[in-house]
């Protein structure tokens, strides 16, 4: 008896530290350069349900920084749609927008930055989502 309860007790502490030591979130990060009039997407694909951030920055590098940012989802993959507003890049160093999601309905998102004129920039978007939530039937 004595033996059977001491197996029963490690067993429960087992269980209740690996439910412990479950991440509660994840960030990915992903950055380019922006140059010139191009277009640039920054794509974070297959992120399930449980986005809550997504935040984008352009540093410049040179030139006269201009253009915009947004960020679009997709179900299938092939038709994008705007799901935010824009930021317009300005001249200054640093530019940066995050935009809160509380509803996530789509498989993939992605950052689309649009330059203009003669510039170059560091481009970056970061997505911060939920680790422990899962598709639910």
């Amino acid at each position: 008896m004595k033996t059977i309860l001491i197996a029963l007790c490690a067993t429960m502490a087992i269980s209740i530290n690996s439910y412990a030591q479950a991440p509660k979130s994840e960030r990915l990060l992903l950055s380019s350069t922006l140059t010139n009039a191009a277009t640039v997407n920054l794509s974070f694909n297959g992120i399930g349900s449980g986005l809550k951030t997504i935040q984008v920055a352009a540093l410049k590098v040179s030139g006269t920084v201009a253009g915009s940012a947004y960020i679009q989802a997709t179900v299938d993959g092939v038709n994008w749609l705007s799901v935010t507003d824009t930021l317009t890049l300005t001249n200054v160093t640093t530019n940066t927008k995050v935009w809160t999601f509380t509803a996530t309905n789509y498989n993939s998102y992605r950052a689309v930055f649009t330059g203009s004129g003669s510039m170059a920039a560091t481009i970056t978007a970061a997505l911060l989502r939920r680790a422990d939530e899962y598709f639910r039937y």
